[in-house]
């Protein structure tokens, strides 16, 4: 289910290889820069966090009161269930095929950041060395944000997940539920940050 919420919410990937296909925050986004239509976005943007909301009230269900304990030491052996040859080989080619989709996916970004036009064509190779010497200035700052982001955030989560699943204290769910809520709220809201257009006036 938080898995689930995660995905509903993403932008960044749909925005960048879905092509013309919309989802719910790219549905958003493209109603504001598009149109200006803020209402709309913003009707899209309550839809995006209601989805959201059931899907976390349905993890909370599914989960009760249940309690998961780690359990660590030596593992024990257990002899491999019968399963026929076909079954194991059928599987093994469904998953070989999906990793090569998500492989595909996104070689065709990486692709993209060492040419200058997609698809590729004899004289079209760019060097990512060259973008960064060009931009050596611009690149940093957010490079040094984003690792200070990623150090900070990753702290703060496991602290966070410790209390949550490991300690019992009034207030447990709501800090749970506030934790989890911006997953969504960040890809409904992407459109929030563009400032309004300027209208004239004459």
């Amino acid at each position: 289910m938080i898995t689930a919420i995660y995905i509903l919410e993403d932008f960044g990937n749909p925005a960048l290889i879905a092509g013309r296909f919309t989802v719910l925050p790219t549905q958003a986004y493209g109603l504001v820069s598009g149109f200006g239509d803020f209402v709309g976005a913003a009707a899209v943007s309550t839809i995006l966090l209601v989805l959201a909301l059931g899907l976390y009230l349905g993890h909370l269900r599914l989960e009760g009161n249940r309690s998961f304990v780690t359990v660590s030491g030596k593992a024990s052996s257990i002899p491999r269930p019968p399963v026929p040859h076909l079954v194991t080989w059928c599987s093994f080619a469904i998953c070989t095929i999906l990793s090569g989709i998500i492989l595909l996916v996104y070689g065709v970004l990486v692709l993209s950041a060492v040419t200058k036009a997609f698809p590729p064509t004899g004289h079209s190779r760019w060097s990512i060395s060259t973008m960064f010497a060009s931009t050596r200035c611009r690149c940093k700052t957010p490079w040094s944000m984003a690792a200070s982001a990623a150090a900070l955030c990753s702290l703060y989560s496991v602290l966070l997940a410790f209390l949550i699943q490991r300690k019992e204290w009034p207030g447990r769910r709501v800090i749970d539920f506030l934790a989890i809520m911006p997953a969504a709220v960040r890809g409904s809201f992407s459109a929030s940050d563009m400032p309004r257009p300027l209208t004239s006036v004459g």
